[in-house]
């Protein structure tokens, strides 16, 4: 499973950086994003459906396995997050994959 980073939130990290601390755009960039992938233990969520205190990602099941991918032809099924688990859309690494082990 490979993280997804949430590009937007590192530019306006890099851009908060050059504007509070005058550093220069490349090197705010690199510290932007050298702080994504150490802080990487949380994947990024495709919200489907979404209620006042939780939100659903697609899930499909096919012969026992349960993928996020389209590619696998089968039932679908939402799987939903609680939103106080969610940081900047993005789910903690190890309640993603407890959730898909259980479905």
């Amino acid at each position: 499973m490979k993280a997804k980073f949430n590009k937007s939130i590192i530019f306006k990290s890099a851009w908060k950086m050059v504007k509070e601390y005058a550093m220069d755009l490349s090197s705010a960039l690199s510290k932007a994003w050298k702080y994504a992938k150490e802080n990487a233990e949380y994947i990024f969520l495709n919200v489907v459906r979404e209620t006042e205190k939780a939100v659903a990602i697609e899930v499909y099941t096919a012969n026992g396995v349960t993928s996020t991918s389209e590619k696998v032809y089968g039932r679908k099924n939402l799987l939903w997050f609680p939103k106080s688990m969610l940081v900047n859309g993005c789910a903690p690494v190890w309640m993603y994959n407890q959730k898909l082990r259980g479905f």
